[in-house]
């Protein structure tokens, strides 16, 4: 293989690599955030909740 070809070959190469991590990177990110939104709902829930039981005892 010439050596152009073989530099060609080395850069698309390292460019996947580069693009392979940074689409395990991003992926990653979106879990997370999926984990906190899950999370924050859970406590919107129990806020929502526990408001309710406020209002009911403020009107006894």
């Amino acid at each position: 293989m010439p050596v152009p070809a073989y530099v060609k070959h080395l850069l698309l190469s390292l460019l996947f690599v580069v693009a392979a991590v940074n689409f395990t990177r991003t992926t990653l990110n979106v879990i997370d955030s999926s984990k906190r939104l899950d999370q924050l709902r859970g406590e919107v829930l129990s806020l929502a909740e526990e408001k309710k039981r406020l209002e009911a005892d403020l009107l006894y």
